[in-house]
């Protein structure tokens, strides 16, 4: 149990420091966004690996739940959405659709890239 927790606390802090690195550089929604799509696309990707190579359960806990989960970010997405609607409610539901249609697309694309064939298999 512990492993377990220590595995996904050792990611979960990597992955903050990537979207505290991202939010910086991006700033505002977009960086919400930035952060989301790479996170689902790394998620897709790892995910993709690990099916194919068959990797233990640890490999998904630091890399998948923890640095992934420690990256994206649903309460800033909700927290931009909000802000967003009080500004202009057309920009809003821009910024929402285009989070989840690019966010699951990225998932499935870095799935696909993950489970295709690398070299030696």
């Amino acid at each position: 149990m512990w492993k377990q927790l220590v595995y996904t606390g050792a990611g979960g802090a990597l992955g903050t420091i990537f979207r505290y690195n991202t939010q910086n550089f991006i700033g505002g929604p977009l960086g919400t966004l930035a952060a989301n799509i790479a996170a689902s696309f790394l998620l897709g990707y790892i995910n993709g690996i690990i099916l194919r190579k068959r990797y233990n359960g640890q490999a998904h806990l630091f890399w998948g739940t923890g640095v992934c989960g420690g990256f994206s970010t649903m309460s800033a997405f909700s927290a931009d959405a909000n802000t967003l609607f009080t500004e202009q409610s057309i920009t809003a539901l821009a910024y929402i659709m285009a989070t989840i249609v690019i966010s699951i697309s990225a998932g499935f694309s870095g799935f696909s890239m993950g489970l295709a064939k690398q070299g030696v298999n």
